[in-house]
């Protein structure tokens, strides 16, 4: 079981290559965007770095969570966290709406308005009343080139945050795990991972706080996410790095501060090595870009 969930893709958006994170801070689009030209169907799937909220308007299908299904009908919130292996078999024509956010945005979202962690786990609720909030002007934003757009971006993941919160009922679907205290063990990592990657930067220092050998968090990370406990902690520096060089004026030597670096041209390697390119050239690329 655990070699078949470590075949299992990992995307950035559906069918893209997986990367650190989403160069943006939420992205939006119909159910029929992706979905109609794949005949409606998603195959299985998941994301490390990105939570998904999906909203079924009208329409349906089914949802798998591997040997799991759930059908979907009109009016379904499906709540999807990083990791959690998903796909779909639409029905043609469904509509609705995907709204997709990097975890370096919605984990202190999520930390804030969830303390008891309703959005951390897979969930469907069917027959909702209440739409969406403001998900028109959702989509008009994520659209548009307008002064402090990052800043709007974020408001409406907030906004759509509480509401699926308030939507989701106390029996979550889980995710297929396959070991349930493996999943716990990782939910614990990525929540020390979110408040330390500045202080704690070995993946030993994670193990031990959480009284398990750094080989045993390795192979949990491995096995869950397809990725050793390292890259995790790797992947989640390297977000915070390219959020502070895209939207702050931080030079380079204050963004490795700020990570806990305090060697600007180590920064730089790190940062070459992971990205493909450097810090200044990330940025140049990133503010160049007419979006």
């Amino acid at each position: 079981m655990n070699r078949a969930f470590s075949n299992i893709p990992d995307y950035g958006l559906y069918g893209e290559p997986a990367g650190p994170g989403l160069p943006d801070v939420l992205h939006v689009e119909s159910i029929s965007a992706r979905s109609s030209a794949r005949r409606w169907r998603i195959s299985t799937h998941r994301h490390a770095a990105l939570h998904q909220i999906f909203w079924i308007e009208s329409g349906g299908g089914v949802i798998s969570f591997s040997d799991m299904e759930k059908s979907i009908t009109p009016r379904t919130l499906i709540n999807i966290p990083a990791g959690v292996v998903h796909g779909f078999r639409f029905a043609p024509q469904t509509e609705g709406a995907v709204i997709t956010v990097p975890l370096e945005v919605f984990a202190p979202i999520r930390a804030e308005l969830d303390p008891g962690g309703l959005l951390s786990h897979a969930a469907l609720r069917s027959g909702i009343a209440e739409s969406p909030p403001a998900l028109a002007e959702m989509f008009a934003e994520h659209g548009a080139v307008r002064p402090f757009r990052a800043g709007a971006l974020k408001a409406h993941a907030g906004l759509i945050a509480a509401w699926a919160a308030r939507q989701i009922v106390p029996h979550a679907l889980a995710p297929d795990t396959g070991d349930n205290a493996g999943a716990r063990l990782l939910k614990r990592f990525q929540a020390l991972v979110e408040h330390r990657f500045t202080e704690k930067h070995g993946p030993s220092n994670y193990a031990d706080e959480l009284g398990v050998t750094t080989a045993h968090l390795t192979r949990i990370c491995r096995e869950h996410l397809g990725k050793p406990a390292s890259q995790v902690l790797r992947d989640r520096q390297m977000l915070e790095a390219r959020r502070l060089l895209a939207y702050t004026q931080m030079t380079v030597a204050e963004v490795a501060d700020r990570l806990g670096i305090s060697d600007p041209g180590y920064f730089s390697r790190l940062f070459s090595a992971q990205m493909g390119l450097s810090p200044r050239a990330f940025r140049q690329g990133f503010t160049d870009r007419p979006s």
